[in-house]
């Protein structure tokens, strides 16, 4: 029975996520998932809070490359702070490239808890799960909001001294306002030819001149 009940979960985030990928998130209707599965819009509610929480568990396959680059960002060399401009690269390079389901996971209603959306994708598509023993790196994806995740990330650069503790705690918030004030901005023009490059570049060297600003000198 419960393999039933995850098979139908399943096809039902497939189907959602089809639907972003032809009409945008706003574009998921209830009636539109559960004709592609062949099932009444009823079903949909047995199986989720609501339709607003198998959005963002469909969304979650939209991000599943930003997801699996995090790991190489982690093992790469360099110390906490520029692994931090590294991250905030790479993911407005993602971001910026399709602002409404970023906005959606990262700032939406449920950002929050993200944590618990990506425990319940995974249980859905285990195969999908990341298999590593990096504990920093689960800690950081299953952690409260995108402040608290990014604020993760500061504290260790000034448990090595490269920053003040305060300092962290504002720069994880001026940087997140920074990346969603300006993702909302190109919330309709994205798509332009070269917008989303020039935006996601715009982004990451005001997000890094702001660290340099608090950044201790070695």
């Amino acid at each position: 029975m419960m393999e039933v009940r995850n098979d139908t979960k399943r096809r039902l985030v497939e189907a959602t996520y089809q639907v972003i990928q032809e009409k945008g998130v706003e574009g998921v209707t209830a009636r539109e998932v559960a004709k592609r599965v062949g099932v009444t819009p009823t079903v949909i509610y047995r199986h989720f809070e609501n339709l607003y929480y198998l959005t963002v568990l469909a969304s979650i396959i939209c991000i599943s490359d930003y997801l699996e680059t995090l790991k190489t960002i982690n093992d790469d060399e360099e110390n906490p702070v520029e692994k931090d401009i590294l991250g905030w690269e790479n993911f407005n390079r993602y971001a910026f490239a399709n602002p409404p389901i970023y906005e959606t996971l990262f700032w939406g209603k449920y950002n929050d808890q993200l944590e618990v959306a990506l425990f319940d994708y995974y249980k859905i598509f285990p195969e999908a799960s990341i298999h590593n023993n990096d504990a920093f790196l689960i800690s950081s994806l299953f952690s409260g909001g995108i402040e608290e995740r990014d604020f993760i990330w500061m504290r260790r650069g000034a448990n090595e001294g490269l920053l003040d503790y305060e300092d962290a705690k504002f720069l994880s918030r001026t940087n997140c306002l920074i990346a969603h004030g300006m993702l909302m901005e190109h919330m309709s023009d994205y798509t332009v030819p070269g917008v989303a490059q020039k935006a996601a570049a715009e982004c990451t060297a005001l997000i890094e001149r702001n660290i340099r600003k608090y950044q201790k000198k070695c």
